[in-house]
Parts: structure tokens; C-alpha cells; sequence
């Protein structure tokens, strides 16, 4: 009778167990579209097929049998997978001699494995955590399963529209997404959902009458949504959200006369209508931190100007159809970044570097602060202490910046590219990212990563057809490490948009 009743209990747990196990690799979300991304990460996910005693002396001494079905959803072939571990709490224990190999797994497809477990008397449940590999057709390998907090995506430009998903407590691409379907399309900015589970970016093709924005999904580059808005070079997340949404603002030249502001509420996955904006709209429009005021810059030359719409009711629907400011900088306006805890915003000019906007009175205050001449786009530091400004394509470097750092400093075009850090309460550089011994590589987008422990620059690198990812130290600017990504990597997108302008 004891044995019987032990047995029962045995039992018992393991169905509870196995019932309460965590799934330790992302499960696939279908989705639909005509954009079709390729993932050359295996699209893993793992359920618990069966328990049982192997024999009469494992059920004796709580050996439990555990089989596992490894299934492989979209994207790319699986080759050696392996389960590497396993971790379980209250008290049981695996017994199993790990890496345990899986083999290949072909898309579509499936495969089952053994783990062993050590199971003390008396356990009525646990929860299980299992890791594991898997490695693509040219042989790259892939850790599972990811924390998605630690993922961030860079847009490439060149050739077919492509994704590098780089995981940033190992440094390595984990992922890469590319649309075959748009040969020739040119994917401008990226952004991520705040949960980290969706990407949104938009295509511009010359092929194609208009330009799009889709949403994807961010674990297998599946389009989710999509919607055609008109020549376009990316979304702007600010760091705010209205009503418990947040928004995103696509500026497009053939959406609307004379362009026009495509405004998407980025939980609902809708488009919430339009703000006319009478001229060309550039490329990066960011929110004041109440998320009431939406700044950008419009047109080009002379007349170029930064331009504020009021946004306040924009949740209960209502758009703005005049502005409520605008500021003449003149140039071509690339880069622009509103301060979230003083009253400016910052604007990137051809022929003014970075111009100071006091948002109290709407005048420029500065004009190439820090002795800046180009800039291509800006991000804030996680403690606001700095905008780091990333040069556009330009070897040289002017007097302003480097005299008080380095009087011997040459002005012949032989140093940079530059990433400059333009102290936000003396505005002037106090340091710089220089990379002129690194192919003298152009700077393009920088992020810093979720902790603010490493700020990622992406470049295109001169005679490579990899882009490159350079990791530095943000105290220090020391370089830690160089990722290669996917050709002509531009934005980079974290969770929630977070310094990505």
C-alpha cells in the first residue's frame, strides 16, 4: 500500500510539474503581410512530451525520465541542437550528463529528447528552467532562450532591407531578418516596442509608388501590420507616453501636400490620423518629456526651420493642424533632440553644426555649440548629462571644439570621423570617440544600451561589406568591442525607443 500510494504521489507531481514548466525558448506569433523576412535564427520553442520511471529502481530513488519535443517554427533550418541545462527548484535536480544533443531539426519540424531529473520524496510540483543551442546553416550557433531587455536591432540600408538582432550581455548577433522581397528598398529607422515585442520600420523603394510602415514581430521577423504613408525615413519615439499609449510620428513627403505626420498609437497598432505640415518634413521629430509638444524641422536652405505642433489631446484624438512655433535655423536639418529636463532643443544643421533652441522664448541661443560644424544625428545621455552628436561623413574638425583640448591639434582633415559628447551644462566637448585608426569609418547612429553601461556606434566600414558595431565604455570612451552586422548599418533600436533620436 505504501508503494502504491508513493507511486501516486510520484505521479501526481510530475503531471503537475510538467504542467508548470517554463517554456524556455520564444514561441512563434504568426502574423501576415507580403513582406517576407528571412530569420536565420532557428525559431525554437520546447514543450514536455512525456514523464515517466525508467525502471522500478529509478521510480525507488526519485530518477525521473523526463521527454521534451523540441519544435522548430519559421525561418531556418536547426543543425546540432543541444539542451545545455537545466535548472529546477524545490529540490529536484537534473542528473542528466549535459550537452545532451537534440540533432537537426529541420523547419516545420520536430525532435524529442531525454532529461534526467532527481525528484525527492514528497515534491509536488516544480518549475524548470532549460537552456540549450542551436546553430544556422552556415554554422553560427544561438543561445537559447534570450532576455528580450538585453536585444537591440540594427537597421541596415544597403541591398535588401535587413536586421541584425544583437544581444547585448554577450555582444554577439543572435539574429538577422532580411526582406527579400524589397530588393532595392532602403529601411531608414528602426524602433521597438516598449515590451520589447514588436519592431516597427518603414521601407522606401524606388520601385514603388509610395513608401511603407509595418510593424514586425521581434522574435521572427514576421510582418504583423502594414500601412502605405508616402516617402518616408523612419519612425521618432519620444520619451513619453499619453493616456497609457505610446506614439510614434512617421514624417512623409507624399502622404499629404506638401507632407504630412503620420501618427500610429504603437499598443493599438493604429494609425490615428495626420498633421499637415506645409513644407518637406525631415526625417527626426521628437516629444517635450510631458509628451505635449512634438518638435521637428521642416524644408531646406535659407528658410529650413524647426517647427513645434501642439500634441497635448492627441490620445483623445485630437490633431494639431497649425504649428504652435517655429524657429528658422537654415541648412539641411538632419538631427534633432529636445532636451527632457531643460527648455531647449537641439537642431543639426549643414552650416551651423549643432543649434540651440531656448523653447521659453523659441531663439536659437547657440549657434554650433561646442564648435561643432557637422552633425548627423544626436543622442541624449541616460543621465542627461551630455548629447552625443555623431559627425556626417566629415574628416576634418574646427578650431572651436579641439583648441582647449589639444593645442597641437591639426586641422588638415587627417583625424576623425568623430562622435562628440557636447557637455549639456557648459556646452562645450569634453570628450570624443575618434575613428580614424578604425578605417576611418563613418559614424551613423549611436544608442546607449538599457543600463547605460556601453554606448553602441554603428558605421559603415570603409573596403568591408560588414557594418560594424563599435562598443565603447561611455565614461572612458575605451573601445570594448567591434560586432559585425548586417551592410550599412544606421539606427539602432532598444525596448521603448529609449536615446535612440
Amino acid at each position: 500500500m505504501q508503494l502504491s500510494s508513493r507511486l501516486v504521489l510520484k505521479t501526481a507531481t510530475i503531471m503537475l510539474g510538467m504542467i508548470m514548466l517554463l517554456v524556455i525558448m520564444l514561441s512563434m506569433i504568426g502574423g501576415s503581410g507580403d513582406a517576407a523576412f528571412y530569420s536565420y535564427r532557428p525559431d525554437l520553442s520546447i514543450t514536455w512530451h512525456d514523464a515517466h520511471w525508467g525502471s522500478y529502481a529509478d521510480y525507488l530513488a526519485g530518477n525521473l525520465t523526463v521527454t521534451y519535443t523540441i519544435s522548430n517554427g519559421i525561418g531556418s533550418d536547426a543543425y546540432d541542437v543541444q539542451l545545455t541545462g537545466a535548472t529546477a527548484n524545490n529540490g529536484v535536480s537534473l542528473t542528466s550528463a549535459t550537452p545532451v544533443s537534440v540533432g537537426d531539426i529541420a523547419v516545420g519540424g520536430s525532435a524529442n529528447a531525454d532529461l534526467n531529473y532527481d525528484v525527492p520524496d514528497g515534491v509536488l510540483w516544480f518549475h524548470n528552467n532549460i537552456t540549450g543551442t542551436a546553430k544556422d546553416l552556415n554554422g553560427t550557433s544561438y543561445p537559447y532562450p534570450l532576455n528580450p531587455d538585453n536585444l537591440v536591432y540594427v537597421e541596415g540600408t544597403s541591398g535588401n532591407p535587413r536586421i541584425s538582432v544583437v544581444d547585448t550581455s554577450s555582444m554577439t548577433v543572435v539574429n538577422q531578418f532580411t526582406d527579400y522581397t524589397i530588393a532595392s528598398g532602403q529601411s531608414h529607422r528602426i524602433q521597438v516596442s516598449p515590451d520589447g515585442k514588436y519592431l516597427w520600420n518603414g521601407e522606401n523603394n524606388p520601385t514603388r509608388a509610395t513608401g511603407f510602415v509595418q510593424v514586425l514581430d521581434a522574435a521572427t521577423g514576421v510582418q504583423v501590420k502594414k500601412w502605405d504613408i508616402g516617402n518616408h525615413n523612419g519612425p521618432t519615439m519620444g520619451n513619453w507616453t499619453k493616456g497609457g499609449h505610446h506614439y510614434l510620428f512617421f514624417p512623409a513627403e507624399r502622404a499629404a501636400p506638401d507632407g504630412a505626420i503620420s501618427i500610429f498609437d504603437v499598443e493599438a497598432q493604429t494609425l490615428i490620423g495626420t498633421i499637415p505640415v506645409g513644407d518637406t518634413p525631415n526625417h527626426i521629430w521628437d516629444t517635450t518629456a510631458d509628451g505635449n509638444t512634438l518638435w521637428g524641422t521642416v524644408g531646406s536652405g535659407v528658410t529650413s526651420k524647426a517647427v513645434a505642433y501642439d500634441i497635448t489631446n492627441i490620445d483623445t484624438g485630437v490633431i494639431p493642424t497649425t504649428r504652435s512655433a517655429e524657429v528658422t535655423i537654415g541648412g539641411s536639418l538632419h538631427a534633432l533632440a529636445v532636451d527632457p529636463v531643460r527648455s531647449r532643443v537641439y537642431v543639426g544643421s549643414s552650416n551651423g553644426g549643432v543649434n540651440v533652441i531656448d523653447t521659453t522664448t523659441n531663439t536659437v541661443i547657440a549657434w554650433k555649440a561646442g564648435g561643432i560644424a557637422t552633425s548627423h544625428n544626436f543622442t541624449m545621455s541616460p543621465e542627461n548629462a551630455y548629447l552625443v552628436v555623431g559627425e556626417s561623413s566629415t574628416y576634418g574638425c574646427t578650431e572651436e571644439v579641439h583648441d582647449p583640448l589639444d593645442p597641437a591639434w591639426p586641422h588638415d582633415g587627417t583625424r576623425g570621423p568623430f562622435v562628440w559628447f557636447l557637455n549639456l551644462d557648459t556646452l562645450t566637448v569634453d570628450k570624443y570617440f575618434e575613428s580614424q585608426a578604425l578605417g576611418k569609418s563613418t559614424p551613423s547612429h549611436q544608442s546607449y544600451t538599457r543600463d547605460g553601461a556601453h554606448i553602441m556606434m554603428s558605421m559603415s566600414w570603409p573596403g568591408d561589406p560588414n557594418g560594424k558595431v563599435m562598443v565603447a565604455d561611455p565614461d572612458t570612451l575605451a573601445l570594448e568591442t567591434i560586432i559585425n552586422v548586417v551592410p550599412g548599418p544606421h539606427s539602432i533600436g532598444i525596448p521603448g525607443g529609449v536615446n535612440t533620436y
